[in-house]
């Protein structure tokens, strides 16, 4: 198959798995055929030059934007055989609530989700999977067609399942962070994880450019949002995390910083 046929097929109307939910509050809107490896370059690193060079012109998904509010995920049968939905950009979270308390996941660039399956897991009312776009999402469907490209270099297959073996990881950070006694401690570790995923070091610190308010760091932390409120406060004034308007946050935590720096593991900004 040519990559101009795999994009008229992809382009076709009547095969678009995505169709906007009526109960979102976020409008969802196709963004056509995207090249899944030139968003997301690192997919391809075991690749050499002539295998990049042609996985980047065939390796095609549909592409989605979400704008920020609140998102109802497609169901299973809109998305049978499908990988995933790989996020190419923006910030959303999906938050977890158990009687009442929510505990938020954050997700990024490079995330693979599959929401699906988490409607059915979640079915008992005790337990609810809420998904909140917090900066305008551009995302890819990793469909069957997609997995049956990419069977032609298997790294890619790989290098998915590492980046959900990665968030598990992440999620386990962030189940340790409330451990931690001390708020302000708890607020270092979250910040400085954050920037080991989509920071970007700055002469003047570790820029973070996330929209993350008081609350949601609340509930990140396991923290009252006056308790965050105050503990940023005294924060900015050293100048450890400063908020920015329009920016994110500004950081200057040497000792995560200079780790994360040295592990190569800072993305750069949107």
């Amino acid at each position: 198959m040519s990559p101009a046929a795999g994009a008229t097929e992809l382009h076709h109307p009547r095969k678009d798995p995505l169709r906007a939910p009526r109960r979102s509050d976020c409008r969802q809107r196709p963004a056509g055929v995207v090249r899944v490896l030139d968003h997301d370059p690192d997919l391809m690193r075991d690749l050499d030059v002539e295998a990049a060079a042609a996985a980047r012109v065939y390796a095609l998904a549909r592409g989605y934007v979400l704008d920020n509010g609140h998102w109802t995920p497609p169901r299973a049968s809109h998305c049978a055989g499908a990988i995933g939905l790989l996020l190419l950009d923006g910030l959303m979270t999906r938050c977890v609530t158990v009687k009442g308390i929510a505990c938020p996941e954050l997700l990024g660039q490079g995330d693979v989700v599959r929401p699906w399956e988490e409607l059915a897991a979640f079915s008992d009312g005790e337990r609810t999977t809420s998904w909140r776009v917090l900066k305008p999402v551009t995302f890819a469907v990793l469909g069957d067609r997609f997995a049956e490209t990419i069977r032609r270099w298997p790294s890619i297959g790989t290098a998915l399942l590492t980046r959900s073996i990665d968030r598990s990881r992440w999620l386990g950070l962030q189940m340790a962070v409330p451990q931690v006694r001390r708020a302000d401690d708890r607020l270092r570790l979250l910040m400085g994880d954050l920037a080991g995923r989509w920071g970007k070091v700055t002469p003047y610190g570790v820029v973070l450019p996330l929209p993350l308010t008081n609350q949601l760091l609340a509930e990140l932390t396991c923290l009252r949002r006056p308790t965050v409120s105050s503990t940023m406060t005294r924060l900015a004034r050293t100048g450890e995390i400063v908020r920015r308007p329009r920016a994110g946050f500004v950081l200057n935590l040497s000792e995560e910083a200079g780790r994360l720096g040295e592990e190569g593991s800072l993305r750069a900004a949107a």
